[in-house]
C-alpha cells in the first residue's frame, strides 16, 4: 500500500471511487428544499391576493348601484369572495333583496359581481 493511496476495503477489493457530489443524500436533500421553495415562492407571487375592496365597500358600491333597496332584515344581503378567471381574481359577489317572503326566501333579488382590485362593478 502507498502513502497517498486510500486504503482497501477488509475483503481485499480496490475502494470505489468517491461518488459524485449530486448523489450524496445532503445534497440531494438541500436541492430539494430549495425546489419546494421556489416552487412555495412562485405561487404565493402568482395568485393575487392584494384586495383593495372589502366586503363592506363591495356592499356599498352594490347599494349605491341598485335600483332597489335591500330591507334591513338578515338575509337581505348577501355577500360571497369568489377566485374567477386565469389568472384568479377575487371578486365579490353582492346579492341584494327587497324584502322577504314569509318563508324568508328574498323577492326581487339584483345580484352584482364587484372586481376586489378595481372595484369595476359587473350586473
Amino acid at each position: 500500500m502507498s502513502a497517498g493511496a486510500p486504503p482497501e476495503p477488509a475483503d481485499g477489493r480496490p475502494a470505489s471511487p468517491p461518488r459524485p457530489y449530486r448523489d450524496r443524500l445532503l445534497v440531494r436533500l438541500g436541492l430539494l428544499a430549495l425546489v419546494l421553495l421556489a416552487a412555495a415562492g412562485v405561487a404565493r407571487s402568482c395568485g393575487s391576493h392584494g384586495a383593495t375592496i372589502t366586503q363592506a365597500e363591495a356592499v356599498e358600491i352594490a347599494k349605491e348601484n341598485a335600483d332597489l333597496t335591500p330591507c334591513a332584515q338578515t338575509g337581505c344581503v348577501m355577500v360571497r369572495a369568489v377566485q374567477r378567471g386565469l389568472p384568479t381574481r377575487l371578486v365579490w359577489i353582492v346579492g341584494l333583496a327587497e324584502d322577504l317572503d314569509a318563508s324568508g326566501t328574498p323577492t326581487r333579488v339584483e345580484n352584482f359581481l364587484i372586481d376586489a382590485r378595481t372595484g369595476e362593478l359587473t350586473r
